[in-house]
This record gives C-alpha cells, sequence and structure tokens, in this order.
C-alpha cells in the first residue's frame, strides 16, 4: 500500500470487515427474485436431486476436490448437525475441540452422542487416548484464521477406523487457492463451508462435501432432519453463480486481496500469529492492539464509532474479515481509522 492510500480517510458509509462476504456490495452476478421457485417440474429438488441442482452441486464437488456435496441453505450449522449424526447414527463417542461451533455440541445432544471434549491442539493423543470413538471433530481454520495441519489427523483416523469430520466453514474461498490445504486434499471424510462467510453470496449459503466412500443418500435423509423442508432456491442459485464466479476469477481476485491487505500497521498494532510458525489465513487479519494501551473490546468501540465494524474482540485482539468483495479505499479507510485509535 503506498502512503497516500495508508492515509486516506474512509469513504462515506460503514467499512465492514465482517461477514457476509459480500460486504454489502452489488453481487459479481445476476441474482433476481424469479429465482425464487419450489419443487415444480423442472426445478429439481435438493433432497432428490437429479437435475439442475445435481450439476450444480456436481460443480460444487470438483471445486472443493469432493467426491460429493450437498448445498446447504440454513449454513454450515446444518452442515455440522447432519455430518455429526451421520458420522455416529446410533451413539458413541465423538471427539469434540473446545473451539468447536455449537452446532456441534446440539448435534451431540439431539443424538444421543457423547461428546468427548479435547484441546485442538492435542487431538492426535486424544484419539490414541479414546480409540473407541466413532469420529474425530476438527475445527481448521478457526476464527483466528489459525491452520491446523490435517493431514497426520486424517492418517490417524484411517489407522482407527474414526471418521475426520473438518468444520471448514471459514474456508471457503481454499476452493480456489493451493495454500492454505482445502479439507478434502488433507484427508477429511467430511467438511463443511460456509460461502457467506468468504464468498461473494448471501447470509446462510454453504456447503457441505464428502469424500466418494461417503453416502449422499443417508446423508441427505439426515439433512431433511435438520433443515428447512423448502430450501432456498435463491440461495441455490446464488451458491452456483458463486462458485462459477469464483471458478473464473477466485485465483486472481484473491492474489489480488492479499496484495492489497497491509503488510505492516500503525505503531504498538501487531499480528500476533506473525513469526510464531503456526500456518494462518492471510485473508483474516488478526491484530493485538495491547500495545495501544487497549483491550480489543475497546478498540472495537473505538473503530464502530470511526465508521469501521470488525467481526471479533477479545481482551487483546480485534478480528477482521477480509474477502474478494474488498477494494482498496476500504484498506485505506480501515489503515486511517486503525491509526487513530
Amino acid at each position: 500500500m503506498t502512503a497516500m492510500t495508508e492515509l486516506a480517510k474512509p469513504r462515506a458509509g460503514r467499512l465492514r470487515f465482517h461477514m457476509p462476504g459480500h460486504k454489502g456490495k452489488p453481487l459479481p452476478y445476476p441474482l433476481d427474485i424469479s429465482c425464487d421457485l419450489t419443487e415444480i417440474p423442472g426445478t429439481d429438488d435438493l433432497y432428490a436431486p437429479s437435475g439442475a441442482i445435481a450439476r450444480a452441486q456436481s460443480a460444487a464437488a470438483r471445486s472443493a476436490r469432493a467426491g460429493h456435496t450437498i448445498m446447504l441453505t440454513n449454513g454450515s450449522t446444518a452442515g455440522v448437525l447432519t455430518m455429526v449424526m451421520y458420522a455416529a447414527p446410533d451413539g458413541g463417542k465423538l471427539l469434540l475441540p473446545r473451539n468447536a461451533h455449537r452446532s456441534a455440541a446440539n448435534a451431540c445432544k439431539l443424538a444421543g452422542i457423547q461428546p468427548v471434549f479435547i484441546d485442538p491442539g492435542e487431538t492426535l493423543d486424544a484419539m490414541r487416548r479414546h480409540p473407541d470413538a466413532r469420529a474425530v471433530f476438527v475445527t481448521s481454520p478457526d476464527y483466528y484464521g489459525i491452520v491446523t495441519p490435517l493431514a497426520p489427523i486424517a492418517e490417524e483416523a484411517r489407522r482407527l477406523g474414526m471418521r475426520l469430520l473438518v468444520d471448514q466453514a471459514h474456508g471457503a474461498h481454499w476452493n480456489w487457492w493451493d495454500s492454505p490445504v482445502r479439507a478434502g486434499l488433507s484427508g477429511a471424510d467430511m467438511w463443511v463451508q460456509s460461502a457467506h462467510k468468504t464468498l461473494p453470496a448471501p447470509g446462510q449459503t454453504a456447503w457441505l462435501h464428502m469424500s466418494a466412500a461417503e453416502d449422499p443418500d443417508l446423508a441427505r435423509a439426515i439433512l431433511a432432519r435438520t433443515q428447512t423442508s423448502s430450501p432456498s432456491y435463491l440461495f441455490m442459485t446464488a451458491l452456483d453463480c458463486a462458485r462459477d464466479w469464483m471458478d473464473g476469477f477466485g485465483a486472481d481476485a484473491l492474489a489480488r486481496l492479499k496484495d492489497m491487505i497491509p503488510s505492516r500497521w500503525p505503531d504498538g498494532i501487531v499480528d500476533p500469529r506473525a513469526g510464531s510458525g503456526t500456518a494462518f489465513d492471510p485473508t483474516r487479519i488478526v491484530l493485538d492492539v495491547t500495545g495501544r494501551g487497549l483491550t480489543g473490546f475497546e478498540a472495537q468501540r473505538r473503530l464502530a464509532a470511526l465508521g469501521v465494524d470488525i467481526e471479533l474482540a477479545d481482551e487483546r485482539r480485534i478480528v477482521l474479515i477480509a474477502t474478494v468483495a474488498d477494494e482498496p479505499d476500504d484498506f485505506g479507510g480501515l489503515y486511517y481509522a486503525i491509526s487513530q485509535i
């Protein structure tokens, strides 16, 4: 970023550094209310696809390097509920990290599954301590963009006869670059991705992916218990259009996005992940603001007063979501606002 861009005052209106990934800007594809249909001849059926929906899901599976893909119109929550119930249909143990989304714990409650809560950094040890678990659940990336190496977990899961379930809700954009590696290429059996979090797609749009060895008909039957019986055709159209746009332009758009994100921040503000040796998503901006004598919560309030809304704050950090919808002026306004807190 140039010095002029860095010091630019925010443009008119509020800056969105939170989900949904479209950031309130026009979608890069047409989406008309006429797409909002129902199950009539010619529109196909999400729970028994054979036409347009089946083709859209096959295209999404190719982008994700999955064996099968199911579109979700109730967000990744519906997908997490489905894959947990699929992996432990008659109860049993599920190894569940403390940073798992609450939908995973809800699935255990609904299906009579026994959660064994584990430290995310001790997954392999926990698997060896509980070899009778039906599946192991991993969140990668987490809210801070931290990436869990999945390949060794997948290898151990195969050895122990467990399924590897991955919440990759915050990594839908990973399908269009080589690193970080999408879950399917690391050996996951089932994984979810939220298009609405990091792609130009409306809220609630997501995918449930699975390996070729899994049964998509069974997964759809379970999904029908956890998701609306009237899935939005508008959302399914948006999912297919967002996937198509990313297939054509996503790799270049992500490279441009990474170049736009500042490599340095005002004095006293640092990325705590940098230099730590931990792999992380470069489009997830995490800043420790304690060098300015602030908590993350206070920084969030001050940024909001300056017209910048962020995704998350904690005692030390603020977390911002950057997506392909962002422009140089957005980052100029962000840098200016951060320099003022």
